[in-house]
């Protein structure tokens, strides 16, 4: 049984899933991180709530409700999702990373490189990617 999971989420249809999988492999403690970019910043100012960690909070709802019943945080950090995810993963105590693979910016991805396969190539903990 794994001690501590951390799972990287951003909304999307695949993070989802990788929520759903990580639920199954029942850890005492789970870690919820959802990384804002700058422009998830600007789009809460330009929207008018200027909060973009509320913003981002109330995109996971579904994902947070399927945490309900289990020991687990829900932490947002500021910066680039590839390398924040494997900064939290590598600076704190988690026993396995859980990763979808395809985010919200798929067009994005496609040209500057797959989040999920930086965090595999330089994660120091394990790493589950969900499909």
């Amino acid at each position: 049984m794994y001690q501590s999971v951390l799972i990287a989420v951003d909304g999307s249809h695949n993070s989802m899933r990788a929520a759903e999988e990580a639920i199954k492999l029942d850890a005492k403690h789970y870690t919820i991180l959802s990384v804002i970019t700058a422009e998830d910043s600007k789009e809460s100012v330009l929207h008018g709530t200027g909060d973009s960690e509320s913003d981002r909070k109330e995109e996971l709802e579904d994902i947070i409700a399927k945490f309900s019943g289990h020991h687990f945080n829900v932490l947002f950090e500021h910066g680039y999702p590839k390398e924040k995810i494997v900064e939290v993963a590598n600076h704190h105590n988690h026993d396995l990373l859980v990763i979808g693979t395809r985010g919200l910016s798929g067009l994005k991805e496609v040209v500057m490189g797959s989040v999920s396969r930086h965090v595999v190539k330089h994660s120091d903990i394990n790493v589950l990617v969900v499909k």
